[in-house]
C-alpha cells in the first residue's frame, strides 16, 4: 500500500516518472491489485506522452502485469532515454517475475556502477556470468572487467 501511496502522491505533484516507479512497485506485491494497475496505467499514460517510444512496452505490461519480457524491454527502453529510475525498477521487476532474464543482471550491473553501487554493481554481473553460460560473449566480458576493475578499488 505504502508504494501505491507514493505512485499517487509523486503522480499529483506530476512527477510522472517516479509515480509509475512506485505503482511497479505495488503491482511487484500484487499484480492484480486494482488500485496499483490503475495508478500504473494513468502514470504509464503520461510518460508515454512524453516518451512515445516507451509506449509499446507500457501497454504490453499493462496490458499482462506478469508478463517479465515485458519489463526487460522496458529496462532497456528505459535505460536507452537516461531514464535510470525507471529502468533499474523494470529490470529489478522483470527478475522478480523470471530470474532467467539474464540480460536484466547486465543492465543492472552498469547501472550500477554508473551510480558508484559497487557491491551491487558486482553481485549483478555475478549473476549475469553465471546465468548466462555460453551466451552473450562480450557481455560477459564486459561484466567480468568491470568486476575485476571495481575490486580492485
Amino acid at each position: 500500500q505504502c508504494a501505491g501511496t507514493l505512485g499517487a502522491v509523486f503522480g499529483a505533484l506530476a512527477q510522472d516518472d517516479q509515480s509509475m516507479t512506485y505503482w511497479m512497485s505495488c503491482l511487484s506485491l500484487d499484480p492484480k491489485e486494482p488500485e496499483c494497475l490503475r495508478g500504473f496505467q494513468e502514470a504509464s499514460a503520461r510518460v508515454a506522452l512524453t516518451r512515445g517510444g516507451l509506449k509499446k512496452y507500457l501497454d504490453q505490461i499493462a496490458q499482462n502485469p506478469g508478463y517479465a519480457q515485458g519489463y526487460f524491454n522496458l529496462c532497456v527502453g528505459a535505460f536507452e532515454q537516461n531514464l535510470q529510475d525507471i529502468g533499474a525498477s523494470a529490470c529489478e521487476q522483470a527478475l522478480q517475475l523470471d530470474e532467467n532474464i539474464c540480460l536484466a543482471h547486465h543492465q543492472l550491473g552498469k547501472h550500477y556502477r554508473t551510480i558508484l553501487n559497487q557491491e551491487r554493481a558486482i553481485a549483478s554481473c555475478r549473476k549475469f556470468v553465471s546465468c548466462a553460460g555460453t551466451l552473450h560473449p562480450a557481455e560477459v566480458q564486459e561484466c567480468k572487467d568491470m568486476v575485476a576493475q571495481l575490486e580492485m578499488q
